[in-house]
């Protein structure tokens, strides 16, 4: 069974000391034994056992110890009622959280407080309209009559976060098709042109030497060569990285560069990419 305590009760825990869950059991059993002896209101024996407790309760507890009455007098009754199981608690009915409270405030003896003395006093001090709400007045009047903008002073902030998380967005999208484009499509195009180069009998001096007419910025080759050199030892096209350098160092005379050629045009878009590939990783940690 459950019982709602008023809403003043709940307040007045805190003053009460608290007691153990078995003391208030016995305080219920206590009640529902006295009611099955002599009969009478379950309510009004609950009332003597919690006058008579240890301390005093609070309405937490006179809310437990009637729930435990009330349990230990219904099982007490139904194994006395044989066939039918029909418990009757008489006219008064279980007890009753309530009437509890009542009687123990009523009584002269309070052990519990309903937490609305404190409406009984009188106040001391009234609100009144004064001279000094004049200022009030006007000020709220200032202020209502100023309005509101319309205008969110934080959408240019918002405005701008939406911008940057779009532009990075993109840019990370751009830089995923980038890097495929540069590691996959463009290393293969240049290393194909390479290696049918040196197959026949043109050096990488030479190769050198006919990139520079697209770019003479020494990072481009580099970055070409770290990505083609292995796959040309791996290939055989080259015995070792000694002959590798060997091939390196020799060069041609000055002579006319074919900028037509397939070799050449490989890198140029090898170099292109790749400037677009620096440019993207630029503008991501920027954003």
């Amino acid at each position: 069974m459950s019982y709602d305590l008023p809403e003043g009760s709940k307040n007045q825990q805190q003053s009460v000391r608290p007691l153990t869950g078995s003391y208030l059991e016995h305080l219920g059993k206590e009640a529902a034994t006295r009611w099955g002896k002599i009969g009478g209101s379950l309510t009004d024996s609950v009332s003597v056992s919690v006058k008579h407790a240890s301390s005093r309760l609070s309405p937490e507890q006179v809310k437990r110890v009637v729930e435990f009455a009330n349990v230990n007098a219904y099982l007490s009754e139904f194994k006395k009622e044989g066939t039918h199981k029909i418990v009757d608690f008489g006219d008064a009915g279980p007890a009753n959280v309530a009437d509890v409270l009542r009687d123990m405030n009523d009584g002269g003896e309070a052990v519990t407080d309903l937490g609305i003395s404190d409406y009984s006093r009188v106040p001391e001090k009234r609100a009144h309209a004064g001279s000094d709400d004049r200022y009030l007045e006007e000020a709220f009047a200032v202020r209502s009559s100023m309005g509101y903008p319309e205008h969110n002073p934080l959408s240019d902030v918002i405005e701008l976060r939406d911008k940057v998380a779009g532009d990075l967005s993109h840019t990370c999208s751009e830089l995923s098709s980038m890097e495929v484009l540069c590691d996959v499509d463009l290393t293969d195009r240049l290393y194909t042109q390479v290696k049918q180069a040196a197959m026949t009998g043109t050096t990488l001096g030479e190769v050198v030497q006919a990139w520079s007419s697209v770019s003479d910025n020494p990072a481009f080759v580099k970055e070409a060569f770290d990505r083609i050199v292995p796959r040309l030892l791996r290939d055989g096209v080259f015995q070792s990285a000694g002959a590798i350098g060997d091939s390196i160092v020799k060069t041609a005379g000055a002579r006319y560069v074919n900028t037509e050629h397939p070799l050449v045009g490989a890198y140029a878009d090898f170099c292109e990419g790749f400037s677009k590939l620096a440019e993207l990783y630029a503008s991501r940690s920027e954003l």
